[in-house]
């Protein structure tokens, strides 16, 4: 009886010290800056408004900032984290910005899902993102892995990577609406009288 109860245990301070798939604020920026010897702390996030469920922490040098996002719930647990990069209309998105994008990803990806190099390498080419001209093109790519959901938008001003936990948010599935003429639609010649 000792050794089934000894067994028990041991295999629940085993368990309880590996990494969780909940996490809160605290959790991620100890992880991060961990994983990217940087110096992100609690206080680099600012909420939006008081009261908001999203918080944000700009990172990088004047010109070329990433934008990274948490969002909690009541609970202060994480249930999704964006990264965005900004792009300006009139000139291209310079290649230290897209390095720093990437980095952020790398590190999120690292910190927020606990994913090893070659799992984040994964998700970052299936995404294309380790391609400069992926970021100049617009789209929407989905990505589902484990218990995470990956979302990566692009539009003319914005590039954004949305990582979801599935456990505390369910993504629904929707369909995309798709705009086609009738047949024959375009060669249609209206005369006016």
């Amino acid at each position: 009886m000792f050794k089934i109860i000894l067994c028990f245990f041991v295999v629940l301070i085993m368990t309880s010290c590996g990494k969780t798939e909940f996490m809160n604020m605290y959790s991620f920026t100890e992880n991060y800056s961990r994983t990217s010897n940087s110096n992100l702390s609690l206080s680099d996030f600012y909420f939006q408004s008081p009261g908001a469920d999203v918080c944000t922490a700009v990172l990088g040098d004047e010109g070329d900032e990433v934008l990274l996002s948490l969002k909690i719930d009541v609970d202060q647990i994480i249930n999704k984290v964006t990264i965005s990069l900004i792009k300006q209309a009139d000139k291209p998105t310079k290649s230290e910005q897209l390095d720093l994008f990437r980095k952020t990803l790398s590190n999120t990806l690292q910190a927020f899902c606990n994913y090893d190099n070659d799992y984040i390498n994964d998700i970052l080419s299936a995404f294309s993102l380790k391609k400069d001209k992926t970021f100049t093109q617009t789209g929407e790519l989905t990505l589902k892995k484990d218990n995470f959901y990956f979302v990566y938008y692009s539009t003319d001003i914005i590039c954004q990577l949305m990582i979801y936990n599935t456990y505390l948010q369910k993504i629904e599935p929707t369909q995309k609406p798709v705009s086609k003429p009738y047949y024959a639609e375009d060669f249609i010649i209206k005369e006016t009288p």
